[in-house]
């Protein structure tokens, strides 16, 4: 999961603060090792530009978690800058992230 950020990625999500690429991987690796709830995201797309080497997305994430049989449901608005690295491969290079929760 972590190769889809480039080595120089900054995120910036409402309750955790800015991260570099070790923090970001740490929090997902986390998330995907829980045995105690399962975690469903999905993406809707809204709009996609691209610049060259790079791109901005924005989107809405939909989190849908299972604990204890019980299901939420969150959604968190986004946008990413992509950028084409030297390999040729499109990676995340920020990304913002915040909940519709107040």
């Amino acid at each position: 999961v972590c190769e889809l950020f480039a080595s120089d990625v900054t995120s910036t999500v409402r309750g955790a603060g800015d991260a570099g690429k070790a923090a970001i991987c740490e929090r997902l690796r986390h998330a995907l090792t829980r045995t105690d709830s399962t975690l469903r995201y999905f993406p809707a797309i809204k709009e996609v530009l691209v610049f060259g080497n790079h791109a901005i997305v924005r989107l809405t994430w939909t989190l849908t978690t299972k604990s204890d049989g019980v299901f939420s449901v969150s959604r968190e608005e986004g946008m990413d800058l992509f950028r084409r690295d030297a390999d040729g491969v499109w990676r995340i290079m920020r990304f913002l992230s915040f909940s519709e929760e107040r």
